[in-house]
This record gives C-alpha cells, sequence and structure tokens, in this order.
C-alpha cells in the first residue's frame, strides 16, 4: 500500500485499490456492463440483414445485474474502526498470533500496515485481510483478494468473520489486566 492509498484510506475509511485492483475487484461488474455495451453497439450500429438483433433485455438485464453487484461490492471497502489503548507493538503481536491461529500469512508489514491473506481448504488465497495503524485507531478491513477470486463478492460472511474476530481479539486483550 502506498502512502497515498493509506493516507486516503484513514480520510476515506475505505480500503484503496490500485486501478488494477479495482479493475479485479469489480470484474464482475465491469463484465456485466460490457455485455450490455457490446448489445446497445449491436442493437444501434449493425446494420445487416444476417445478424438477429438482441432483444433490449440484453441491455437492461446485465446493466440492472451490474449495478446491483457494485452496491453489493462497494460496502465491502469500508474499514470497521475500533478505538484502542494498546501499543502498536502489542497490537502486532497479537495479529501475528491470530495468523497463526486462523492460519493467515502475513505478506506484507510496514510501519502502519499489515497485510495478511488466508488460505481456503482448496489451497486459494480468499481473503485480504488490511490492518491500518493511525494513532490509537485500528483500521480492519477483509475482502476477497482481488488477485485470486475475480467475482469478489462476500456471499458466505467469511470476511465479516475475519473483521469479527480481530475486533474481538482486540477488545479482549484491552480488558485483561497487565
Amino acid at each position: 500500500m502506498t502512502r497515498e492509498q493509506y493516507d486516503l484510506s484513514i480520510k476515506t475509511g475505505r480500503l484503496q485499490l490500485s486501478v488494477w485492483g479495482k479493475i479485479r475487484y469489480y470484474f464482475l461488474v465491469v463484465f456485466l456492463f460490457f455485455i450490455s455495451l457490446l448489445c446497445v453497439c449491436g442493437l444501434l450500429f449493425d446494420k445487416s440483414k444476417n445478424f438477429i438483433k438482441p432483444p433490449i433485455s440484453f441491455v437492461i438485464i446485465p446493466a440492472i445485474l451490474g449495478i446491483l453487484v457494485y452496491l453489493i461490492q462497494k460496502p465491502g471497502l469500508k474499514f470497521q474502526v475500533i478505538q484502542t489503548n494498546l501499543s502498536k507493538k502489542d497490537i502486532l503481536l497479537l495479529i501475528k498470533k491470530l495468523c497463526d491461529e486462523q492460519k493467515w500469512s502475513i505478506v506484507s508489514q510496514e510501519d502502519e500496515v499489515v497485510v495478511a491473506n488466508s488460505e481456503y481448504s482448496f489451497g486459494y488465497k480468499t481473503k485480504k485481510i488490511t490492518i491500518l495503524f493511525d494513532w490509537n485507531n485500528v483500521f480492519i478491513n477483509s475482502i476477497y483478494d482481488p488477485a485470486f477470486n475475480k467475482s469478489g463478492i462476500d456471499l458466505f460472511g467469511n470476511n465479516r468473520e475475519a473483521i469479527k474476530i480481530i475486533i474481538d481479539r482486540l477488545q479482549l486483550a484491552q480488558k485483561v489486566p497487565e
């Protein structure tokens, strides 16, 4: 994560992806709108008699599905924010322990950012867990990793579950006296 992405993520409360990451994250949306666009072009610009023109529903249905998928996916980029009195060192130790327990692998650890992936039972990386540190706030996000999963839709709540596990562990660590 670049410094600009980090700053914008903190400012907006949303995970900032690279251009290519956005394309991969919203792949299904782009694909559905592409189908609509092809059908519109076929309806408007093809003058041959041998071509069967697509029905208007081939334009409308993918466009509506694209909008619905976008509305489902967009909230997935929002961070859950928790305030903590734990030091960054303590939080990092807790995250490393949690990664071992949950079989997540840390793929990037910078001064203010930790990125981890989870492995699905078939060996595919499914979740990309991003944790940002900003003073006494911890920003937590979990999305399907756009590099490995083209649809990016969390239908089974796995990403919310990962966020909940981290938040619960942070809250528990704050309550435990030293």
